[in-house]
This record gives structure tokens, C-alpha cells and sequence, in this order.
């Protein structure tokens, strides 16, 4: 969480990141956001980062400088979060403030 906090992430963008590293793992996150970054995205907006996810599947971006751990389906990572939001959504409606 601090990593994120120290790029300067929202507190949305940060649990978001963060439930991403829990799945994936931070190396692997890092990965997501270089490569976001290279493909012109802000990398410090998950849905920005979300969006190229799937690409990093794709031979032709896995084999640069970018991408260090290889490639990278990411859809268990990406149903992951939306999973646990919607849980905490649904959560918040039985428990509100």
C-alpha cells in the first residue's frame, strides 16, 4: 500500500493496486504499470491499467525491456478485484454508515 501511496495514488486507485498485488503479486504489478506507462496510459489509474492487461498476453509486447516477468493473462487478476469491490459493494448496502 505504501508503494502505491509513494506514487501518488488516490485511495481508490490504492486498494485497487493493492488487491492487484495481493493476487498477482508486486513484481507483477510493476510489470502492469511500466507497461502501461509505455503504451502512453497513466499508470497510476487502475482502470487505465486494467484496460491493457489482456495485451500483455501478446507475444509482441512480452519480449521487450518492459515486461520483466514475461507474459501475463491477468483475467484472474482483473476478476479478482472486480470481485472483491463487489463484495464490499454489496457489503455496504446491508451495513451502511
Amino acid at each position: 500500500q505504501r508503494l502505491y501511496e509513494r506514487e501518488g495514488m488516490d485511495s481508490t486507485n490504492i486498494v485497487k493496486f493493492t488487491l492487484a498485488a495481493y493476487n498477482a503479486g508486486e513484481g507483477r504489478m510493476d510489470d502492469c504499470m511500466n507497461f502501461a506507462l509505455s503504451q502512453g496510459k497513466d499508470y497510476r489509474k487502475w482502470s487505465e491499467v486494467a484496460k491493457i492487461i489482456p495485451l500483455m498476453s501478446e507475444e509482441e509486447h512480452y519480449n521487450g525491456d518492459v515486461i520483466k516477468l514475461g507474459k501475463f493473462r491477468g483475467t484472474q487478476t482483473l476478476d479478482y478485484v472486480e470481485s472483491v469491490l463487489k463484495i464490499y459493494e454489496d457489503y455496504c448496502l446491508v451495513m451502511p454508515n
